[in-house]
């Protein structure tokens, strides 16, 4: 066996353990925004339900889910639109989702493609589509949002059945 195989093959078995996660706590551009702790949404062994909202881990914002289709979520694209609200739960109007990243935290890969993230129909609302879930199991949907110089990410974790 080769040196190379042996270390591709070392890179998937650590990613199999979630230990190919290097970055997850970072913001696209390299900003810290958390501690890699579980997503702070539903419990995967519960119903998925709208209304759900996911806390960042700074603190600062927080999304809620308002529709999604369809719902449950299920394998591959999922559309949704979600409402983003201060940390007392008020519509953060002037505050921008800039990223969404689907993310299995199980297999440390992501949903393959970005989703895309338009403004809403209401002030602090947005249209996120083509959320790619595409295996069974328990995925974070992660959503980074800036206000100014204060930025946060909340992650709403997701279960999937195969």
């Amino acid at each position: 066996m080769t040196p190379r195989i042996v270390l591709v093959g070392l890179a998937v078995a650590l990613s199999a353990f979630g230990c190919g996660d290097e970055g997850a706590d970072q913001a696209p551009g390299g900003g810290d925004l958390g501690d890699g702790s579980a997503g702070s949404g539903p419990d995967p062994s519960t119903d998925f339900s709208l209304g759900v909202t996911g806390m960042g881990d700074r603190g600062e914002f927080q999304v809620r889910i308002d529709t999604a289709d369809p719902a449950p979520p299920r394998k591959y694209e999922n559309d949704w639109v979600v409402s983003v609200l201060d940390a007392e739960g008020e519509p953060a109007e002037s505050t921008e989702l800039f990223f969404v990243e689907p993310f299995m935290p199980t297999h440390g890969h992501d949903g393959t493609f970005e989703p895309t993230v338009t403004a809403g129909d209401e002030p602090g609302t947005f249209n996120v589509q083509r959320i790619n879930l595409w295996m069974g199991g328990t995925w974070e949907v992660r959503f980074f949002l800036k206000n100014g110089d204060v930025e946060d990410r909340v992650v709403i974790d997701v279960f999937i059945e195969d």
